[in-house]
């Protein structure tokens, strides 16, 4: 009962805590829309700018929690200016359906692996059904091979943590390979390729009838068996001698008990080589094993049947990386001449509105003095990328399109996000570029600026007294998920999940979309050494009644 307890204490306090910044989210909108109305024509304002201090400097958080990501990177990455990552997935695999009657005589035909990539259909059907597509969420060159193994894992991943008394989902850190040993953990080898480039091609489902051939988009489609090394692994996974459903077929517990699912792990062929990541989508409803027999009918004849299973258990992303320096944490008291922004096991930006390098918030008091004064029309923070830190060679290529600003003190988005109602999920490199423009390039395509607006950000603390927190910049794949999930930071996550008494300096969880990213730039830092004009700006438009 006092379990129950806490965990209904834990849920009310998330509950009431979304409720409340639902509520300031509606009653900020509302105030701005008002003070629009009724400036409209007005004769007794003036409209004007003013320029605040910013304290920025670069904080690394280490190794993060991966098992709570909605996707998957798998491939090689050498990032131009950070290193190189490998990215392998570990997985459970589940049934879809539980004590099956295999039937007489079953014969297994073959093992079919699919999971789809993110993807887009750039034209029409043409007269035989095929959509031609593009990937995305792939980074890197996909046309350099990758060696491609999957083996069955012999590691039992288990869904809870015995530390809370079972109450708490276990997490699973990007250093599983050699904090949990799982390279001696490697059981069956069940495919391997020593040349894996991704396809665009679709994927034929279903081909049994010729006039209508189901397909499906492009998705990492192989075949696990049956051969002469494999069969006998998949048969004696499901069926004894006479074909019957082995006992651990009874349920979920009992099958990840015994077969603990699967490693996909990639090498590169060339350490060298610039080779890719892409992203895998195991949450799709296409994303699954399907193990396809016959048996014998009444007729003595035989007929296709299918058993399928799915990645619906524990699932982690491994990051194994080799950096070309290590992810410095800055000068949180003077900052920082560079920005160090890297996905993945990365770094972020931490940002301080009004504050000076000698630690001065004199603006703050000034500012806040303004309550009465000023009626925020917008307000934009402003950071510049520092070209000669970025490799001449790269062309842009891999300079992420999107940065994200985020709430260190609740490990939320800031209050502008919410107000963005520009969401789109078909192309998230569009979605919501009033509250974080994508990346401005120039003619040679390498980037410029990143600008954030924070405009109720800002109205919160002018006039509604919110606290002044730092803010994280983090590089982002998907500026949508910023509200699926966050993931504990392994060095620093004994407040993860709590905001009592958590310091704002602290990267404690680190957004998803961050995780999910290898890419990384370098801003310019707000010390004296950089020059002015590519220092990180904070600009506010307000209007003020005439004297």
């Amino acid at each position: 009962m006092i379990n129950l307890i806490k965990k209904t204490s834990k849920v009310l306090k998330t509950i009431c805590f979304v409720a409340l910044l639902s509520l300031v989210l509606i009653s900020c909108e509302k105030d701005f829309v008002n003070i629009d109305s009724t400036l409209q024509g007005a004769q007794n304002f003036n409209a004007t700018k003013q320029e605040f201090p910013v304290l920025s400097y670069s904080k690394g958080y280490g190794e993060v929690q991966t098992n709570f990501l909605p996707a998957n990177l798998l491939g090689y990455f050498n990032e131009p200016i950070y290193g190189k990552t490998i990215a392998s997935v570990v997985t459970q695999v589940t049934p879809t359906s539980f004590s099956p009657d295999f039937g007489k005589e079953p014969k297994i035909t073959s093992v079919r692996l699919n999971i789809p990539y993110f993807s887009t259909a750039t034209g029409p059907a043409n007269d035989e059904g095929i959509i031609p597509y593009e990937l995305d969420s792939i980074f890197g060159n996909k046309d350099i091979p990758l060696k491609l193994s999957i083996y069955q894992n012999n590691y039992l991943l288990r869904d809870l943590d015995p530390n809370s008394n079972f109450e708490d989902r276990q997490a699973y850190y990007s250093n599983a390979i050699q904090d949990l040993g799982l390279d001696t953990q490697l059981g069956e080898l069940l495919y391997e390729e020593e040349s894996f480039t991704p396809s665009i091609a679709q994927i034929i489902a279903d081909q049994t009838d010729p006039d209508n051939v189901i397909r499906t988009p492009p998705a990492l489609n192989l075949e696990l068996g049956p051969d002469p090394e494999t069969n006998d692994f998949w048969r004696d996974l499901f069926m004894d001698d006479m074909g019957n459903a082995l006992p651990h077929l009874l349920n979920a517990n009992n099958f990840k008990e015994f077969f603990r699912g699967l490693i996909f792990k990639v090498e590169p062929r060339d350490v060298n080589d610039e080779s890719y990541q892409i992203m895998l989508d195991f949450a799709n409803t296409n994303a699954n094993i399907t193990i396809n027999y016959t048996n014998e009918n009444d007729a003595n004849e035989r007929v296709d049947q299918t058993y399928v299973l799915n990645f619906n258990g524990v699932r982690l992303n491994t990051l194994e990386n080799n950096y070309n320096f290590p992810l410095p944490d800055g000068n949180a008291n003077n900052g920082d001449d560079k920005l160090f922004i890297k996905g993945g096991v990365g770094s972020a930006g931490i940002i301080s509105l009004f504050k000076d390098e000698n630690g001065n918030e004199d603006a703050l008091e000034f500012f806040k003095d303004r309550k009465d004064e000023w009626l925020i029309n917008q307000a934009n923070l402003t950071v510049y990328v520092d070209q000669s830190s970025i490799p001449n060679n790269t062309d842009g290529k891999d300079e992420p399109n999107r940065l994200v600003l985020y709430d260190l003190k609740n490990n939320v988005p800031i209050a502008d996000y919410f107000l963005d109602v520009n969401t789109i999920n078909v192309d998230p490199n569009l979605s919501r570029t009033l509250y974080a423009e994508p990346l401005e390039r120039d003619s040679d395509n390498k980037g410029i600026k990143y600008k954030f607006r924070i405009t109720e950000h800002l109205n919160n603390i002018l006039k509604r007294d919110s606290t002044n927190v730092n803010l994280g910049i983090y590089v982002s794949t998907n500026v949508n998920l910023l509200l699926t999930s966050n993931g504990a930071a392994l060095n620093n996550s004994l407040t993860f999940g709590s905001t009592e008494d958590k310091d704002d300096t602290t990267l404690d969880n680190v957004p998803a979309t961050s995780v999910l990213s290898p890419r990384g730039t370098v801003l310019f830092g707000s010390t004296s050494n950089v020059p002015e004009n590519v220092r990180p700006k904070l600009e506010i438009f307000y209007t003020e009644p005439k004297n």
